[in-house]
């Protein structure tokens, strides 16, 4: 697949996610199974970089776009 759609799937998926996160994150269970959830659908698109969204876990910090952020850390460190 082209590192170009690539991006743009992970990307969109991404923002979906930290949005879904955002919005029923305070909700404990919902807020994990969606964490688990993203990192399981990002993982073949962009490997061991989707494992920065387990960032999601740490409480406090778990509104912020930790999947965002990681398919832009993949895409700036050559993303194939």
């Amino acid at each position: 697949m082209n590192s170009t759609i690539k991006f743009v799937i992970a990307l969109f998926l991404a923002l979906i996610m930290d949005a879904l996160d955002f919005v029923g994150g305070f909700l404990p269970v919902v807020g994990d199974v969606a964490d688990i959830i993203g990192i399981v659908f990002l993982f073949p698109l962009i490997g061991k970089y989707a494992l920065l969204g387990g960032a999601e876990f740490i409480p406090f910090i778990d509104f912020l776009p930790f999947f965002t952020f990681s398919v832009i850390v993949w895409k700036m460190r050559g993303g194939q």
